[in-house]
């Protein structure tokens, strides 16, 4: 039923239920009221489109939540995977170090052994020699005593 046939039959049975003064008064008030309720379903539909709009909306940031959910989850296994491989990495490199610096001290207590060794060699011919010194002294004093 379109507007201008509801507003007729409206007319028209107001007019025949009460006594009209004006009718251009009836007629201006029934046109008023059928474009009220045209412009109520129209706002209806409007309303109803918008409903199902925003039921769309919600729906896809649902599944971009969703999704984004599922990708921070695989991130996290990335990074933990990248924090083990960092973390026998460091593993490795402090077995590395710890293994330079054996052979480091190693080498320390190698090289002091070696000193020690030179030193008491100096010592020894040093006290040979003012031994030896100290005794052609004697004997070339007890030499020219004599």
């Amino acid at each position: 039923m379109n507007m201008e046939s509801l507003s007729q039959i409206l007319e028209e049975e107001l007019e025949n239920a009460v006594e009209v003064k004006d009718k251009k008064s009836l007629h201006r008030w029934i046109t008023l009221l059928t474009e009220n309720l045209v412009s109520r379903g129209k706002h209806t539909d409007a309303y109803q489109q918008l409903q199902e709009d925003i039921h769309s909306v919600h729906s896809d940031v649902r599944e971009l939540t969703t999704s984004m959910k599922t990708g921070f989850k695989r991130m996290d296994q990335r990074f933990k995977a990248a924090d083990q491989r960092f973390e026998g990495i460091q593993i490795q490199m402090d077995k590395r170090f710890t293994a330079a610096d054996q052979r480091f001290e190693d080498m320390q207590t190698q090289m002091d052994r070696r000193f020690s060794a030179v030193d008491r060699k100096f010592t020894m011919m040093f006290v040979f020699m003012t031994v030896g010194f100290t005794i052609m002294a004697t004997l070339m004093t007890i030499y020219q005593l004599i």
